[in-house]
C-alpha cells in the first residue's frame, strides 16, 4: 500500500472517533508501528490530525475545539517550534519591554531569549516565568488573576487591568488556528486578554507552526489584521 493510500485509510478510520491510541490504530489497520509513526507525523504536520499524549484525534472531529494541557503541547512539533522561537528571538532588542503569552511555541521562545539583553519581561505564563528565571533574566513580572490549568496562564479581569497599565514594545502570543489571514482561538475567555495586549503593544507577533495553518476553531479573533505572523510554513 502506498503512503497516500495509508493516509486516506488512517483519516477515514479516525473520522468521528475521539482520542485513539497509536497502538490501537496499528492493530486495527495492520500498519507496522514504525511506518504508522511516520504517517502520523506527516498528517499532524499537515494539520489533518492532532497528536497528543495518549493518542491521536482527527482535526475534523468537533471535539478538537477544546484545549489540551500545555505539558502535552510542548512535546509536539518541537523542531518547528524551536525554529520559530529562534526567528522571534532575533526580533528582540536590548532594554525593550516585551510581553510573553502562554502557548507551547512561546515556551520555546522564552528559552531562546538572551538574558544579557536586560529586558523588562511581562508574562501570563507560570511555565515561562520559571524558564526565564532559571536562564538569569532579572526583570520579570507575572500577571495576577485566575489560573487556567490547561494553558498554564493567568486570565480574568485582574490580569486585563494590569495589561492596560503597561506600555509594551513587542508582544509574543500563541494562536490555536490560522486560516486565510485570520487567527482563531479555542476559548472565548482568551480573547479579552489578547485585545488588551493589542491595545497596549506597539507590535504583536503570533507564533504559529504549520500544523495550525488552515485550521479554524470556534472563535475568530476580531483584530487579525494587526498581527505579524512568525511561522515555519
Amino acid at each position: 500500500m502506498i503512503k497516500e493510500q495509508r493516509y486516506e485509510l488512517i483519516l477515514n478510520y479516525l473520522n468521528g472517533k475521539e482520542v485513539v491510541s497509536t497502538n490501537q490504530i496499528a492493530d486495527d489497520l495492520k500498519i507496522p508501528f514504525t511506518t504508522l509513526r511516520r504517517d502520523l507525523n506527516h498528517l499532524h504536520g499537515s494539520g489533518k490530525i492532532y497528536k497528543m499524549h495518549g493518542g491521536v484525534i482527527a482535526t475534523a472531529n468537533p471535539d478538537m475545539n477544546q484545549e489540551y494541557y500545555i505539558d502535552e503541547k510542548i512535546k509536539l512539533n518541537i523542531a518547528a517550534k524551536k525554529a520559530i522561537a529562534k526567528k522571534a528571538a532575533k526580533l528582540v532588542k536590548p532594554q525593550e519591554t516585551i510581553f510573553m503569552d502562554g502557548g507551547s511555541t512561546v515556551y520555546y521562545f522564552a528559552r531562546e531569549l538572551n538574558p544579557n539583553l536586560n529586558l523588562k519581561i511581562i508574562t501570563s505564563s507560570a511555565m515561562n516565568l520559571q524558564v526565564l528565571a532559571e536562564a538569569g533574566h532579572k526583570n520579570i513580572s507575572i500577571l495576577g488573576g485566575t489560573y487556567d490549568q490547561f494553558t498554564g496562564t493567568i486570565i480574568g479581569e485582574e490580569a486585563i487591568k494590569q495589561i492596560l497599565e503597561y506600555k509594551i514594545d513587542k508582544c509574543f502570543i500563541g494562536i490555536d488556528g490560522y486560516c486565510e489571514g485570520k487567527i482563531y482561538l479555542l476559548n472565548l475567555k482568551f480573547i479579552e486578554i489578547k485585545e488588551a495586549l493589542f491595545a497596549r503593544s506597539k507590535v504583536v507577533y503570533g507564533l504559529v507552526d504549520k500544523s495550525k495553518h488552515g485550521y479554524k476553531t470556534s472563535y475568530e479573533f476580531p483584530d487579525s489584521e494587526k498581527i505579524v505572523i512568525i511561522s515555519n510554513a
